[in-house]
């Protein structure tokens, strides 16, 4: 939340709502000349930009709100998970350790999240990749191969892999066990994400820039 807080009090989050509205009523404007009336047109650009107030607030609940708690998720249901293999083979349950660690593991995400906000702030850029799409040639590719690369970031990988290595040290599960456990966990995640952004990204293409 604090990597939150310095990337709007620095605007790099703000100037990018900032910049989409303003193609969106830019797009308007070009779309309607010779269409509708010149009055028509001021309404429909003002119209985009008012929107500004609302892709605000779903921005903050987005960074303040949903962030955090997917941590929260993301740690209680692998400690769940973990703690019912272990009760399942008559092993070490050990929920309560195993908690501490699945939510010590979330450090790997937000070290990940930390070296994009540096990488954002050098490099004056409002998005900075750090994921899979980096291996991807310069071009135009299709939004949910994309977005889905975006899944596959070192740092998460390592969060995971270090979450399935406890349970399996913890005796709550053997490595095959705790292995399928991450990967249900990341598997599903990925899909809410990308799921999400896609239709999240749709809603907000038809909203700036719709068919006018």
């Amino acid at each position: 939340m604090l990597l939150e807080v310095l990337l709007w009090s620095t605007g790099f989050r703000s100037t990018e709502l900032r910049v989409n509205v303003e193609v969106g009523a830019a797009e308007v404007e070009h779309s309607s000349v010779g269409e509708i009336g010149d009055d028509d047109v001021r309404e429909a650009i003002a119209q985009q930009r008012d929107s500004l107030r609302f892709w605000t607030a779903l921005a903050l609940v987005r960074d303040f709100v949903i962030g955090p708690i997917g941590l929260i998720l993301r740690a209680t249901t692998a400690a769940v998970l973990f703690a019912a293999l272990g009760a399942a083979r008559g092993g070490t349950i050990g929920f309560e350790e195993g908690l501490l660690a699945t939510a010590r593991a979330q450090g790997y995400w937000a070290v990940g999240f930390a070296v994009q906000v540096a990488l954002m702030i050098t490099l004056r850029r409002n998005e900075v990749e750090n994921s899979a799409v980096l291996f991807l040639p310069s071009g135009d590719y299709p939004a949910p191969l994309w977005i889905a690369l975006r899944q596959i970031e070192p740092f998460a990988l390592v969060g995971w892999v270090v979450m399935a290595r406890g349970a399996w040290t913890r005796g709550q599960s053997s490595i095959l066990g705790s292995v399928s456990v991450v990967t249900l966990l990341w598997s599903v995640e990925a899909s809410l994400r990308v799921g999400a952004a896609l239709l999240l990204g749709a809603w907000t293409r038809q909203t700036l820039i719709p068919d006018v």
